[in-house]
């Protein structure tokens, strides 16, 4: 049973709570209404509404098919409590709701007073692989009479030990009340699920503080006569996930819990995967016409390609935000010096571009965090790079940020599946920099110094996320050669290396993950251009890399883009000299297919290169960048300003770069690009005004990662 909410009542106040109500032009489909009453903030429901239960041996056996058919979507079943008690139900409930096709889910009765770490390890042994589930959930209802310090850090720690060993965040459930009086705090970047049960004097939950925003809402324990349902015999909470259905299905499916392990694009292309596993292609025309083509569903069946806008310019960038808000979205230079960016709402469909403000930004590039939000990046005219990204302590983009540095090239991006962002960027004098994300929860706490990795590169990084949750970054030299550099605890991040037996590259390299199972080894290949224009690649082979070689006879005037399909198979698009979209995918047992023309009427976005200076020679020796055992040296920081909050709420303790005073835009500008003039896919002019960088001494940043 699928519910509409239409109005919140609070207090003598009727309010609108759709998300039409929040403004024309802001994305986010289920955006929120946020009232703050004498209990606290208080946020509507947005839109449908899915039906399910929490339950436990307290409701004995479940006929889960009779449920299902009542209308539960969706359930969470105890599985321990502590580190003695395993609920004795869980493994029927486990596999009943597996067989009724109910969205299914497993908690911990979290004690506050006892090891997070061994709690979390208790949980994972009795609960076995979580496979395609909901988060898993950390019932916190008692105090264990400890001080709300040492709540928080056993809680941190259960979070963090299933994060290092599933890659999963771990949804939060708890009542406002409980909450107030605890002290605890520092975890609004987790998930909610919050128990009030005011439902029979009002439809809008009251948040726990430190939290905006909400994904699941128990509105009954049964007080006012809702907790019975068909198929199960004791009386039992009523609960609601705040989304569609088609939401509450990529939530719980466990491939789609971490955000895509590599780059979505580069400046001629970029591409986002649907929970359905059908995927969005977006490329420009020569006259500035932002278009896309589609599949149909999984495969190679794509429809014909439609415009989303006039006005843009090369580099764009796409990301598909993560649950709860599961939707697209598109960035791009426009013609007035702007940014643009354009989302699809369901049933609607794309819209037109909105300004984003910023002046002169290029070369984007995106980030989805382990909260779903998503995050966006460019190259300015200064030759810094520059971010925005959505806020929920103010439900509204942030407002462009300098991150400084003084770059040739637009950022390289990745995500760890521990939550941590990178960025990789080479300058004008070749230099390799990165900077990456505060630790400790799934929305960043700030970016930390650019530090250098090594020399002699020419062409924006490429990197990739291996299925260990470590990362690798490729990038060309100088001397045409393609260079690496692997992550491993013991080292850091080692001396850039070259691969490819020697073999030559222009352009940009773009790089992939391979997954098991689909005719390769499991790890990184990437493709490129040599230089004759024909598309190159090189793989893991299990121990070692390949030669680069030729991928069959194509031709591309744009530098290609790998893909990983949602299905997990390897795809390769171009833009061949007669502006025609090719694509070539790998099969299992064939290998790679044939290359085959999607459509035309395409800009490569590739601008002239220059040729590689004679005495190129090596990149120079790197060294090794960072302490083993211990993660990135800080180095030197950059202070607060209107940077990211700690968890997306109140801003305690955050680590931001960039000072006050950047170009804050409404998300709902609404006006329509002008029509290009001219096309250019460089950096030009200068950046956005006002932002000066203030420097600070930071503490070692420490980061759980393993070796490939």
């Amino acid at each position: 049973m699928t519910r509409r909410w239409r109005w919140c009542v609070l207090g003598l106040a009727v309010a609108a709570c759709g998300p039409e109500d929040m403004g024309a032009g802001v994305p986010h489909a289920g955006a929120r209404l946020y009232e703050t009453t004498e209990q606290g903030l208080t946020v509507c429901p947005g839109g449908s509404l899915q039906d399910g239960v929490d339950v436990s041996s307290y409701q004995g056996t479940i006929d889960w098919k009779a449920a299902a058919a009542s209308g539960i979507k969706w359930a969470y079943a105890k599985a321990t409590e502590g580190t003695g008690y395993p609920d004795p139900t869980f493994p029927g409930n486990w596999s009943g709701m597996a067989a009724a096709g109910v969205v299914r889910g497993a908690y911990h009765f979290f004690h506050p007073g006892m090891n997070g770490t061994q709690q979390a390890d208790y949980f994972l042994a009795y609960v076995g692989p979580l496979g395609s589930s909901l988060p898993p959930m950390l019932d916190w209802e008692v105090t264990d009479n400890v001080s709300g310090s040492t709540a928080s850090a056993n809680a941190q720690a259960f979070i963090d030990e299933v994060r290092a060993k599933t890659g999963r965040p771990t949804m939060i459930y708890t009542s406002p009340g409980l909450w107030s009086g605890f002290g605890a705090s520092n975890f609004g970047a987790n998930p909610l699920w919050v128990a009030d049960w005011t439902y029979a004097t009002s439809s809008c939950p009251i948040m726990p503080s430190g939290w905006s925003n909400w994904v699941f809402w128990q509105w009954s324990d049964g007080k006012y006569g809702t907790g019975s349902v068909p198929g199960i015999p004791a009386t039992v909470d009523r609960d609601v996930f705040n989304g569609t259905l088609a939401q509450l299905q990529a939530y719980g499916n466990a491939s789609g819990s971490l955000p895509s392990a590599q780059q979505s694009g580069n400046d001629a292309m970029t591409i986002v995967n649907w929970p359905d596993q059908h995927f969005d292609l977006f490329a420009m025309s020569p006259s500035g016409a932002e278009q896309h083509v589609w599949t149909t569903g999984t495969g190679d069946s794509f429809g014909p390609p439609a415009t989303i806008d006039t006005g843009a310019a090369c580099g764009s960038a796409a990301a598909f935000w993560g649950a709860p808000w599961t939707y697209a979205e598109l960035w791009s230079p426009l013609s007035d010096g702007s940014t643009g960016h354009a989302w699809y709402t369901s049933g609607v469909g794309w819209n037109k571009y909105q300004s984003l403000g910023g002046s002169n930004l290029t070369h984007f590039a995106t980030l989805v965090w382990l909260d779903g939000r998503s995050e966006v990046f460019a190259l300015g005219g200064d030759g810094a790079i520059w971010h925005d990204f959505w806020d929920l302590s103010k439900s509204a983009w942030s407002g462009w940020q300098s991150l400084g540095g003084s770059f040739a090239t637009g950022p390289g991006t990745v995500t760890w599946s521990n939550g941590t962002g990178e960025l990789f960027a080479v300058d004008a004098a070749g230099k390799l920099w990165h900077s990456w994300s505060g630790s400790g929860a799934s929305f960043p706490n700030g970016w930390y110094a650019w530090t250098q990795m090594g020399s002699g590169m020419a062409s924006r990084p490429s990197p990739v996320r291996w299925a260990d949750g470590h990362a690798e970054v490729f990038v060309r030299g100088q001397d045409g050669q393609l260079y690496h550099s692997d992550f491993s605890l013991q080292s850091g991040w080692p001396a850039l290396s070259a691969i490819g037996g020697g073999g030559q590259i222009v352009g940009e390299p773009s790089a992939i993950m391979n997954g098991s199972g689909k005719g390769a080894a499991p790890g990184p290949e990437v493709f490129a251009r040599d230089p004759q224009g024909r598309v190159v690649h090189l793989w893991w082979t299990g121990s070692g890399y390949s030669n680069l070689a030729p991928l069959g006879s194509q031709v591309a005037a744009s530098d290609p883009l790998g893909w990983i399909r949602g299905d997990g198979t390897a795809e390769v698009f171009a833009i061949d000299p007669s502006g025609n979209l090719v694509h070539t995918h790998h099969d299992p047992t064939n290998g790679w297919s044939a290359w085959a023309s999607i459509a035309s009427g395409f800009d490569p976005c590739t601008p002239e290169l220059p040729p590689p200076p004679d005495d190129a020679g090596t990149p120079a020796d790197a060294g090794t960048v960072t302490d083993a055992g211990t993660g990135h040296d800080a180095g030197v920081g950059r202070d607060a300003g209107a940077g990211f909050d700690a968890g997306g709420s109140d801003g305690g303790g955050a680590l931001t770069l960039g000072g006050g005073g950047g170009q804050t835009t409404d998300a709902d500008a609404g006006s329509e690009p002008l029509p290009i003039q001219s096309k250019s896919c460089c950096a030009t002019g200068t950046g956005p005004d006002g932002l000066a960088l203030v420097l600070c001494a930071l503490a070692a940043l420490a980061r759980r990662r393993r070796t490939a």
